[in-house]
């Protein structure tokens, strides 16, 4: 798949594997036809650095993308464009996001980001839930949750994996 001008970050496919959302450094995300896999669908346009994370809802209406700006986006999955109020960039981190989980339900997303801390929003409303979850002492390059849902696993450019409880 060709199309972004600049390294590709990462990928994601949607729940019902139809589509692949990729995240480049050329500011932009994008969403291709999985089965033709030959043409890009939409051009996600919003951040304005790189776009290093990308992430399906469960229910494949929804992507959220997480970028150098600091910002996490949710974006329509259909037509590619920004969900808007309540929902305007989800803001919170201090430097850049590395990536994006949605919980298996699909209410929350998870984010980590090169200030050392994992967050947790609503993904409804956009609201920061809780504190930051601190302990990394460097970048948090990936989040993860658990099946269940009650647990967020994080890595870090510290040698580490710490466990989150997902509700507390």
């Amino acid at each position: 798949l060709r199309g972004h001008n600049d390294w590709v970050r990462c990928v994601s496919y949607s729940p019902d594997g139809l589509y692949i959302a990729s995240a480049s450094s050329d500011t932009t995300a994008r969403v291709w036809d999985a089965p033709i896999a030959s043409r890009s669908q939409d051009q996600l346009h919003g951040h304005g650095e790189r776009v290093h994370a990308i992430a399906y809802s469960p229910d494949g209406l929804y992507i959220a993308s997480g970028s150098r700006d600091a910002l996490i986006r949710i974006w329509d999955a259909h037509t590619g464009l920004p969900i808007g109020a309540p929902l305007e960039p989800l803001r919170g981190h201090t430097d850049w996001v590395w990536s994006v989980a949605y919980s298996p339900d699909g209410r929350y997303i998870a984010s980590g980001s090169a200030d050392c801390t994992v967050r947790i929003w609503d993904a409804q409303t956009g609201e920061r839930l809780f504190q930051p979850l601190e302990g990394h002492t460097k970048s948090v390059l990936f989040v993860a949750y658990s099946p269940a849902g009650d647990l967020i696993a994080s890595t870090s450019t510290d040698a580490s994996v710490r466990f989150w409880n997902a509700h507390t």
